[in-house]
């Protein structure tokens, strides 16, 4: 379990919400039921975790307490909670002492160091020590001593019944990838660039310096036995004798960075972890033994891998730029057995994920999120395009300076808690920003990039939000210790309603395309019709049996559809529903959660995605299943209708765009092989056109593609001789003859030809 540790100090400057997976690993490898493990954690704010020695009981950093669990029943039995440094609690790490007799932690906030009693719950010593954020700790193999680092690259080494402090490893080097102690507790093992060190516990002296790979060394570890140290690189693993220091084998084959390395039990059986694969090794042998590889939605490395205790099975990570996602192997055969995965983009619909920038829907303003401090500060840049620029379009022979206006201005946030903004959207008539972070949602002037309001709840974290069609309401879901709807006037900022009655976390809310009434899914598996006017509650509906995460409704504002955790989808009739409430039509065929729900433009059929990797057609008016679609090899992130010839569009992270006839469920072309999935794929005002973004060397280039044919259209290049180096986000005009493009930051707008190709007009800041 180790490596799991080693695995957070690698990241340690990267945010991501990687503690909140790494609980669930655990979880999966400790605990016999797996889909309890997952409700619970899935319920929790949890920041790191613990599993006692004897497996009965756990410990959960649950950001201002901590929780101890019995494992078997999965009642709370204790609340630790105690700050007493002054800045407020943040229980950010947590660690068991062998004997199961102390629980460590670290307040991620003052970087106070506790130590607790798990059977009484009393804080038997607290101490500081550490200036520096403080990324791992770890009790020695006999309990006596509880090392911890931080990011000055010194471990600290402490006496775990005192508190005292007894040394201080000074690292000579610039970076302290991860640390772990050898089996008999004598020796710690550190990593930096190109060597492993090896230090004597008792004297804090540098015994051995292990010269490793040409780069950065990203994990280590010893085998059951202490007689092997594996460090990893760059596409390979060394096997050392750490009494020697001599190296033992190289065990290369690795696609890319190999990130996470774990013994087995036994010490027979190496794993390691890089691009979309898992290798197993004979570490006797130094052969390999089995490849484990099933593409992950992220296009990610594997970041962290864990044994069971007895080795039959094993829990990978991965975490990319859209989330997090666990893989459960057999060993012995190497089969995949389980996937459970948070998708930043998916796990809440009614936010969704945002891309970077985001353009009004009349296409005049455009507004982009920037960590511009590299410290998790956040600017929101808004920036005005001349549209009726569009009315002269002439070939450029220079750049024609456009009228932008720019703003850099920090986005409000908690002092000691920076939480990245989620998405950025325009308010229907373009006149009012609104970014969504975790915990507030801040609005902002559109024409000229003045801050209005931030709309705070101080008691809960925000986990849906949608704004009415008229854009004068904005309706906020709460999670974590809240379970509100609440109800905002954008004009004003002001609260106009709290709607109460969900007793789990709001995971998704939709208004109908009138705005008058508001639909909120829930994990408390029901969903709750409001009137929108009133702020009063008009229906519950209890039809699904998992939590509630996707509504969608009909063009037409007569249906909607439901999507829960139970791999079912519901429609309802919004008028029936409010009088008997009973579904028009249950759908189940998808094997695992639902993503995407899509009505067609006529409302007769409603199109759905899953984590299955398949596409599923279903009639409204008959109620049954027309066509299951197949064909992606990953998951399905883009889908929509077109109104060309009753095409259905799909784009999946197999990075193929695929085109579907709806009448007869078949594959009508592949249109596109290796799009990069991490760009937008847009459909043009007509349904006639589809740009996206391909991986085709250095610099980028969209393909535009007819839908109609069947076939590629034309390409936009990316053109250093005009500054335009990249696609930071592209919209077609309201004719969709052309399409507008930024670069990153928003430095400047691109006007192109949707039949040629070719750049027609540049708008850029001016430069003083």
């Amino acid at each position: 379990m180790n490596n799991l540790k080693n695995s957070l100090v690698l990241r340690r400057f990267w945010y991501v919400n990687i503690l909140t997976i790494s609980t669930l690993l655990l979880l999966l490898l400790c605990l016999p039921k797996f889909a309890n493990a997952h409700q619970y954690v899935e319920s929790s704010q949890t920041e790191d975790f613990a599993y006692s020695p004897d497996k009965n009981r756990f410990a959960i950093a649950a950001y201002d307490e901590i929780w101890l669990f019995d494992a078997h029943t999965y009642e709370k039995r204790l609340t630790l909670m105690n700050d007493t440094s002054g800045f407020g609690g943040r229980y950010s790490i947590v660690a068991f002492s062998p004997d199961g007799k102390k629980i460590a932690s670290v307040n991620g906030n003052s970087e106070e160091i506790q130590i607790w009693n798990p059977i009484t719950g009393e804080m038997l010593l607290s101490f500081f020590g550490h200036t520096e954020d403080n990324s791992s700790i770890m009790f020695s193999p006999n309990g006596a001593i509880l090392a911890s680092d931080d990011t000055d690259n010194n471990i600290r080494l402490w006496d775990a019944d005192t508190g005292q402090l007894q040394k201080i490893i000074e690292i000579d080097s610039d970076y302290l990838f991860s640390f772990t102690f050898s089996p008999d507790g004598k020796t710690i093992a550190t990593t930096g660039y190109q060597q492993i060190l090896l230090w004597d516990v008792e004297t804090g002296q540098l015994r051995k310096t292990l010269k490793g790979p040409a780069d950065k060394v990203y994990s280590v570890a010893f085998s059951p036995d202490g007689n092997t140290i594996a460090s990893s690189g760059f596409q390979e693993i060394l096997l050392w004798d750490p009494h020697t220091g001599k190296k033992l084998n190289t065990l290369a084959g690795h696609k890319g960075s190999v990130e996470s390395i774990a013994f087995s039990p036994d010490g027979r059986i190496l794993a390691g972890g890089s691009y979309q694969e898992i290798l197993l090794w004979d570490v006797q042998k130094a052969q390999h033994l089995k490849t484990l590889s099933k593409p992950n939605i992220y296009d990610a490395g594997v970041n962290s891998i864990a044994f069971s205790p007895d080795g039959q099975k094993m829990a990978s990570l991965s975490e990319g730029n859209w989330g997090c996602m666990i893989q459960l192997w057999d060993v012995k055969t190497g089969q995949h057995k389980l996937t459970i995965g948070e998708d930043w983009r998916h796990n809440n619909p009614a936010i969704g994920y945002s891309y970077p920038s985001v353009f009004s829907q009349d296409i005049s303003k455009a507004a982009f999120i920037d960590d511009f401090s590299q410290n998790f500060n956040y600017a929101i840049i808004i920036c005005k395009f001349p549209i009726h620029e569009l009315r002269s379009v002439k070939p450029p022979s220079s750049p024609i300076r456009g009228r932008i206006t720019s703003l850099r201005k920090v986005h409000e946030t908690p002092v000691l808690y920076k939480s990245p903004v989620k998405a950025i959207r325009f308010s229907q008539d373009g006149k009012t920003a609104v970014s969504i972070s975790r915990n507030d949602i801040a609005l902002w002037n559109a024409d000229s990039g003045k801050h209005k309001k931030t709309l705070k709840d101080n008691f809960a974290q925000i986990y849906s939000v949608a704004i009415s069609p008229d854009g004068k309401i904005l309706a906020s879901g709460n999670g974590w210790n809240n379970s509100e709807i609440r109800l905002w006037n954008i004009g004003n900022g002001r609260l106009k309603s709290v709607l109460t009655g969900h007793t789990h976390w709001v995971d998704t809310v939709a208004f109908s395309p009138d705005g008058k009434t508001l639909v909120s899914g829930s994990r408390d598996s029901t969903m709750r019709l409001w009137d929108v006017k009133a702020g009063k509650h008009k229906a519950t509906l209890r039809m699904h049996t998992a939590g509630v995460h996707n509504i969608v409704f009909s063009k037409d504002g007569e249906l909607f559809a439901s999507a829960s955790k139970d791999n079912t989808i519901i429609v309802w009739d919004l008028a029936s529903t409010l009088l008997n409430n009973r579904p028009k039509a249950v759908y189940q065929g998808h094997t695992d959660r639902i993503v995407h729900l899509r009505f067609s433009p006529d409302s007769k059929m409603l199109a759905s995605t899953s984590w299955d990797n398949t596409l599923q057609l279903w009639g409204i008016e008959t109620g049954q299943h027309k066509a299951t679609l197949k064909g992606h090899t990953s998951w399905i992130d883009y889908l929509e209708f077109s109104t060309v010839g009753g095409t259905l569009i799909s784009g999946s992270l197999d990075k193929t765009i695929r085109l579907w006839d709806t009448k007869t469920g078949t594959l009508r072309t592949i249109l596109c092989k290796n799009r990069n999935t991490y760009a937008r794929i847009v459909l043009s005002p007509d349904g006639r056109t589809l740009v996206s973004e391909v991986d085709e060397g250095v610099y980028n280039t969209l393909h535009l593609w007819d839908l109609k044919a069947g076939r590629h259209r034309t390409t936009i290049k990316s053109d250093p001789k005009n500054r335009v180096f990249d696609f930071r986000t592209y919209v077609f005009s309201p004719s969709g003859a052309h399409l507008i493009s930024t670069n990153r930051g928003l430095r400047g707008f691109y006007v192109w030809d949707v039949d040629t190709g070719k750049l027609q007009k540049t708008l850029e800041k001016r430069v003083k």
